[in-house]
């Protein structure tokens, strides 16, 4: 069934009853209803791409004030374990660009992954703090994708992992196999100190019984403010291949090992 959204898929939702159709829902039956509906009819999926707006600002150390990371970026995954990840962004005008892919299986462990990545740029030769920098920054965003997909993807990790352990969680619905969730969430990094806690804030929307997207909104106690848009796009097929020359296309392998 489908529907017609007011909601812009990589924005964050601030006013749902500007829509028209979404209605609140706080009835604990009919939520539970809501969530087990999706949960019981949404489709397999096996290959998806994730589009990725993401913004960063924390403290630098050795520039002593704060710097701001913004990017977008593509990670496409398949079912075998592989995936490709890239990553565009722009660091207080310093354009970067990192390319990776990724197979399961290692020479050790077949449970283990090896990776394949290059610096596209900047375009000059990097001194090897330059590089642990660059591929730091792009690999904050490579690390959350994934495991934002499984725990989205079925909404019942969503409800255990995140809703479950929440401060305020808010429902609406515009009909069967449609719903979206916004959280408030406290994660305390030490329970003796209450000056040490996280914020995260979601809203996190799911439509024909499937995850589309999420805006997430995050405030550390060490002031590092982070927001990512995430639109995910089920895909009936992925390519995802080494290039014979990746040696010398300026790729890089490492390996990690479970």
């Amino acid at each position: 069934m489908k529907k017609k959204l007011c909601l812009l898929a990589l924005l964050p939702l601030t006013v749902l009853s500007s829509c028209g159709g979404a209605s609140e829902i706080s009835d604990p039956a009919e939520i539970e209803e809501a969530i087990n509906h999706i949960a019981e009819n949404a489709p397999e999926i096996w290959n998806y791409e994730l589009l990725i707006e993401a913004e960063e600002t924390s403290f630098d150390d050795a520039k002593q004030k704060n710097v701001t990371v913004k990017s977008k970026s593509t990670f496409e995954q398949k079912s075998n374990g592989s995936g490709h990840y890239h990553f565009v962004g722009d660091r207080e005008g310093e354009k970067i660009e990192v390319d990776m892919l990724s197979f399961r299986g290692t020479r050790e462990s077949a449970l283990g992954m090896s990776y394949y990545w290059r610096i596209l740029k900047p375009e000059k030769e990097l001194s090897e703090d330059e590089t642990t920098e660059i591929y730091k920054v792009a690999s904050t965003v490579n690390a959350y994708a994934p495991e934002y997909a499984w725990e989205f993807m079925y909404i019942k990790n969503f409800e255990k992992h995140t809703i479950s352990r929440s401060e305020s969680v808010k429902y609406f619905s515009e009909g069967e196999g449609n719903l979206t969730i916004k959280v408030d969430r406290v994660i305390w990094t030490d329970n003796n100190d209450s000056s040490k806690k996280d914020v995260a804030r979601y809203t996190v929307h799911y439509d024909e019984n499937t995850f589309k997207w999420v805006y997430l909104e995050e405030i550390s106690h060490t002031n590092t403010k982070s927001t990512y848009n995430i639109r995910m796009n089920p895909k009936d097929e992925i390519t995802i291949e080494l290039p014979s020359d990746w040696q010398s296309l300026g790729y890089k392998k490492f390996e990690v090992n479970y």
